[in-house]
């Protein structure tokens, strides 16, 4: 749950959240407003999850870890 928080802080203090006023949700959807860390944070999310839904990787674990 790290990795979540960490997101959700990163995306609250972009200027997607603040200086356009969207809701977390809307900024995760569009992407377009997102500062480069945010994004990274976003595409490790996805892996981490997509590493818990793969049968292979949750033996063997995530790829490039």
């Amino acid at each position: 749950t790290g990795l979540s928080e960490k997101l959700l802080d990163c995306v609250e203090a972009s200027r997607c959240a603040n200086e356009k006023g969207l809701s977390i949700r809307e900024c995760l959807q569009s992407r377009e407003h997102l500062d480069e860390e945010c994004k990274s944070l976003l595409t490790a999310f996805y892996d981490c999850r997509r590493g818990q839904i793969d049968r292979r990787a949750r033996i063997k674990g995530n790829r490039g870890y």
